[in-house]
């Protein structure tokens, strides 16, 4: 089975849980957990490592973190080597849809490669978009009356 961990810093995880179920309906296999400022990396990684060891050790586990360098993704060293760990970091929606979503089929760590790849493209500047688009019915339009 699939098993997707949110892990963020406070309660955004839970935000991100709220609008899949929003999208999605039911998304069972996704569990979150939340850093709290009294908590060190140390406890983190306790609490991490407890609700891992209760999943079943044929489950994929997939970690989604919020920042690359922060405490909910520093948790998560201590962890790699206990068993097979994907972890991902600069959650946004789209990645999060894309992996609860896909078949990752027999190459996971490919899938998710790609997964990511295609989370960053998802991420766009839209006055960039905009003006480019404007730009371009002003060329036309130029063109047009030539």
């Amino acid at each position: 089975m699939k098993r997707i961990m949110i892990i963020t810093h406070g309660t955004l995880c839970e935000g991100f849980l709220s609008a899949m179920e929003i999208i999605n309906g039911n998304c069972s296999g996704i569990d979150v957990l939340s850093l709290h400022t009294e908590e060190t990396i140390d406890q983190m990684t306790q609490k991490l490592r407890t609700r891992i060891d209760g999943y079943d050790p044929e489950d994929t586990v997939i970690l989604l973190t919020d920042i690359a360098i922060g405490t909910t993704t520093k948790c998560i060293y201590p962890l790699i080597d206990h068993r097979t760990l994907y972890v991902i970091c600069g959650l946004n929606l789209p990645l999060l849809l894309s992996v609860y979503l896909s078949d990752l089929g027999e190459d996971c760590y490919a899938s998710l490669k790609l997964l990511t790849q295609e989370s960053r493209d998802s991420i766009l500047f839209i006055n960039e978009l905009l003006e480019q688009q404007k730009e371009g019915v002003e060329t036309n339009d130029r063109s047009d009356q030539s």
